[in-house]
């Protein structure tokens, strides 16, 4: 179906409490993306949520913060997710834990969607073939995996011209 708005898709507050580590997976084709749609996440749940992108932090260090800390809902690209899933090591992310996977339809200012902008949709295959759909991955093998589209666009401020 069409996408959804990311309130409507996103767990509530209360089911926050419920979700393991590393339940939820909030995927946009930006590290500017991420960040706006991690604002709303925060503000609306009050919860912690995870950065997965790579623009100044290095995936030695997320690995580190996710092995101290994995809360339930992580946002980030899908070429850091992949990469994250892909470590084998403690701090890695587990396919087998995610439950929830929502993906970013919202258009850029050139119209371009996750889907549809080259660089992101090759990402977003690539994580989903290797890590969470495909036949050798090892995402949700009770088949609990839930993959949704959603749209977000952050409220506009007034300037309060000074």
């Amino acid at each position: 179906g069409p996408p959804l708005p990311l309130l409507e898709v996103a767990p509530s507050r209360a089911s926050l409490r419920g979700l393991a580590p590393g339940s939820v997976l909030v995927l946009c084709s930006s590290a500017v993306r991420c960040v706006e749609v991690i604002r709303a996440l925060k503000a609306t749940l009050r919860c912690t949520v995870a950065k997965l992108f790579a623009k100044h932090l290095k995936l030695a260090a997320q690995l580190e913060e996710l092995k101290a800390l994995t809360p339930a809902v992580m946002v980030g690209t899908a070429h850091r997710a992949a990469q994250l899933l892909a470590a084998t090591h403690k701090g890695a992310l587990r396919a087998s834990a995610l439950r929830l996977v929502l993906v970013d339809a919202t258009p850029d200012a050139k119209a371009f969607t996750m889907l549809t902008q080259p660089e992101a949709s090759a990402a977003l295959r690539e994580l989903l073939e290797a890590h969470l759909l495909g036949s050798g991955a090892a995402a949700a093998a009770d088949g609990e995996l839930s993959v949704r589209l959603f749209t977000y666009t952050a409220p506009r401020y007034a300037d309060n011209g000074a």
